[in-house]
Order: C-alpha cells, then sequence, then structure tokens
C-alpha cells in the first residue's frame, strides 16, 4: 500500500506543476504574445485543413504553401 501513496503524491504534484509555472510565466512578453496570436493562428490551420480536405490534397497544399509565404 505504501506505493499507492507515493504514486498519488507524485501524480498530485506533476498535476500542479504546470499551475505553479504558468503563474510565473504570465507575467512574461512570450505568453503574452501567444495568447493573443495562437487563436488566429490554430483557426487559419483549421480552414486549411478544411479546405484541404473537401477539395483534394493538391488544393491543401497550395493553401498551405500560400498561407506560409505569402
Amino acid at each position: 500500500m505504501p506505493e499507492h501513496a507515493l504514486v498519488a503524491a507524485v501524480t498530485r504534484a506533476l498535476r500542479a506543476l504546470p499551475f505553479a509555472a504558468l503563474a510565473r510565466l504570465r507575467a512574461g512578453a512570450t505568453v503574452r504574445h501567444l495568447g493573443t496570436r495562437m487563436p488566429a493562428d490554430v483557426m487559419v490551420i483549421l480552414v486549411v485543413a478544411l479546405l484541404g480536405s473537401l477539395a483534394g490534397p493538391a488544393v491543401h497544399v497550395t493553401l498551405a504553401g500560400t498561407l506560409v509565404t505569402g
């Protein structure tokens, strides 16, 4: 039974770690930048994937290349 207590303690510590790290990172400019840019970037990726699946793989590659380069 002691190993179950150890596993539970390690699990709780690993789950709490991102929240502790995030508290310090929120003040940084990088996290603020990602918070403003990432939602729009994810939507662009989803639209390109949708259009590519509707039109075929050749159009998908062309759209992705256009968005990345242009």
